[in-house]
């Protein structure tokens, strides 16, 4: 007996301190959409404040933590500023986005860009209840760019995809227009 067929897909996107397995999140997004449409039925994001982060205090020691690359990344898009002032924990976003998915009963697609090789576990370590549970099938864009330009076929790939603006939500939103994309490019009607 096949498996039934996911009716929504979760798009992910997490912001974090670099991309080690040790990175800390500092953002999530999520936006909950009709599989068949795209069109979003739940777009939501939190910022883990520094008092939520385990082991790090201050802001000083959360930033010593990161790639400087990253440590600009986060100057230039306002992340830091927003941890400083958050005061969400990593429990609080496990709690809320856990409740967001529990709305969605049934299998669940998840898509992001590096949602397995990274996303994934990093949620699995920090948020189980929205890592593992119901999520088995995979919609990974990194791939699908990847396979794109090693079959020499850049021209297929969206405008945008490769600067996102790495903040969750708004590379949640690029993400599901990516998949858009990839499904009218590779399903389009003859």
């Amino acid at each position: 007996m096949s498996k039934p067929l996911p009716q929504h897909v979760a798009v992910i996107d997490l912001e974090t301190t670099g991309l080690g397995p040790d990175a800390m999140i500092l953002e999530a997004g999520l936006i909950i959409a009709d599989l068949a449409t795209l069109d979003p039925i739940v777009e939501t994001s939190w910022v883990v404040g520094t008092n939520g982060l385990i082991g790090h205090a201050t802001m000083a020691d959360l930033r010593a933590t990161c790639d400087p690359v990253v440590q600009d990344m986060h100057d230039r898009n306002g992340l830091w500023r927003e941890v400083q002032a958050s005061t969400v924990t990593i429990d609080d976003v496990h709690a809320q986005m856990a409740d967001v998915l529990r709305r969605f009963p049934g299998p669940l697609a998840v898509a992001g860009s590096g949602v397995d090789r990274f996303d994934r576990p990093l949620l699995n370590r920090d948020m189980p209840d929205v890592g593992a549970p119901r999520r088995d099938r995979s919609l990974g864009l990194w791939s699908s760019r990847r396979l794109a330009s090693l079959a020499g076929r850049d021209d297929l790939l969206m405008a945008g995809t490769l600067d996102p603006p790495h903040r969750a939500l708004g590379d949640c939103r690029l993400h599901l227009a990516e998949l858009a994309h990839w499904r009218d490019t590779l399903v389009a009607e003859p």
